[in-house]
C-alpha cells in the first residue's frame, strides 16, 4: 500500500509523470472536466499540511470483513500467528457472520484523491483493491492485533511496479469498473465494483446494498486499520491514521456479496482459490489517510 516511498526516486517520479501526462492530457494539471469529476468523488487532501513527514491521501473506501477459512487465513499470515476469536476486535453481529472454522480477511476498496508524498503532490487520483488477513501477532507481545497484506491492485501501471520493486507489498494493474469512483450504481439500490486483471482474471467482484444500522463502526475500522500492517514481501510494518469527520460525508454502513480469487487469495500449491460470500457486512464513505513512510520492524509496535 505504501507504494510513494519510491516517489522520492527521479526516476521513477519521471515515469509517473509520462503515465500520467498520458492519461491526463498535456502536463499533469486534469482538465475542468476531471477536475469536477474528482471532486464529486472524493473530497481534497486536508490532512497533509498536519502531517508533513507522512504519505497522506483522500479516501472514498470500502471496508469489508469477509469470513474466509482458516486455512487461507494461516496462508496468508504466513510465520505470523493468528489470534483467536476471544481476541477479535469486532461487534457481535459481525463476529456472528464468522463459522468456527473462519478467520477474518480484510477487503479494502478505495478511490484515492489528492495523493501527498511528504506534503508534495504526487498523483491527482488512484483506484485500489487490497486483501488482507485480520488479527495477526507480527510483534510476538500476544496482545497487538496486526493485518497482514495478502495482494494490491491498482489502476496505474507504474504505482503497481512501484509497490513491488521498492514498497514491499506484491502489486499488480488491474482495469477498474468503474474507473476513478469508489463504485456505480446498478439499480435497486445496488452498487458494484469488478476489478479485471490479466486475461480476463477478474480477482474482485462485488455488489453492495447500504444498511440502516448495525455491522462495523468508523471506531471499529479505525482500530483495525490503525494497527500495524505487515507487508507481503518483507514482513516490516507501517502504520497509519484514519480520520472520520474531516467532510460531512456520512459513513454508513455495507452489506456485500462479494466474490475473491487469486491473487487477491493465495494459491494452494498450484490451484487458484475462489472465495465466494454474501451478506459480508463493512463500511464505506470518505476518509483522510496518513501513513509513515518508513516501515519498521514488527516489534517496534509492541505493547508495553
Amino acid at each position: 500500500m505504501r507504494f510513494l516511498r519510491i516517489l522520492a526516486c527521479s526516476a521513477f517520479l519521471s515515469l509517473t509523470t509520462s503515465a500520467l501526462a498520458g492519461s491526463l492530457g498535456p502536463g499533469l494539471v486534469p482538465s475542468a472536466h476531471v477536475q469536477a469529476l474528482v471532486r464529486r468523488q472524493a473530497p481534497p487532501n486536508t490532512v497533509y499540511q498536519r502531517y508533513p513527514d507522512k504519505e497522506t491521501a483522500s479516501l472514498n473506501f470500502t471496508f469489508l470483513i469477509v469470513p474466509a477459512p482458516v486455512a487461507i487465513a494461516r496462508k496468508i499470515a504466513g510465520e505470523f500467528p493468528l489470534f483467536g476469536r476471544e481476541q477479535w476486535d469486532l461487534p457481535e453481529d459481525v463476529k456472528a457472520t464468522i463459522g468456527e472454522d473462519e478467520h477474518p480477511l480484510f477487503a479494502v476498496a478505495y478511490y484515492s484523491r489528492d495523493v501527498h508524498y511528504a506534503s508534495a503532490p504526487a498523483i491527482p487520483e488512484l483506484s485500489s483493491a487490497q486483501t488482507y488477513v485480520g488479527f495477526v501477532d507480527c510483534t510476538g507481545d500476544k496482545r497487538t492485533a496486526c493485518y497482514r497484506s495478502q495482494k494490491n491492485y491498482f489502476d496505474l501501471l507504474i504505482t503497481a511496479v512501484a509497490g513491488t520493486l521498492t514498497a514491499g507489498v506484491r502489486s499488480e494493474s488491474g482495469l477498474f469498473d468503474p474507473p476513478h469512483s469508489p463504485f456505480k450504481p446498478l439499480g435497486s439500490g445496488r452498487y458494484g465494483l469488478n476489478v479485471t486483471a490479466g486475461l480476463g482474471c477478474q480477482p474482485w467482484s462485488s455488489t453492495l446494498h447500504f444498511a440502516s444500522s448495525g455491522g462495523l463502526t468508523p471506531d471499529n475500522v479505525d482500530r483495525l486499520l490503525e494497527g500495524p500492517e505487515v507487508l507481503s514481501l518483507n514482513n516490516k510494518c507501517l502504520r497509519g491514521i484514519y480520520l472520520y469527520n474531516e467532510t460531512t460525508t456520512p459513513i454508513r454502513n455495507v452489506v456485500s456479496d462479494l466474490e475473491l480469487r487469486t491473487p487477491l487469495l493465495p494459491r494452494t500449491g498450484l490451484d487458484p482459490q475462489r472465495l465466494t460470500k454474501k451478506g459480508v457486512l463493512g463500511i464505506t464513505g470518505a476518509v483522510q489517510r496518513a501513513f509513515n513512510i518508513q516501515a519498521v520492524d514488527c516489534s517496534t509496535y509492541a505493547a508495553h
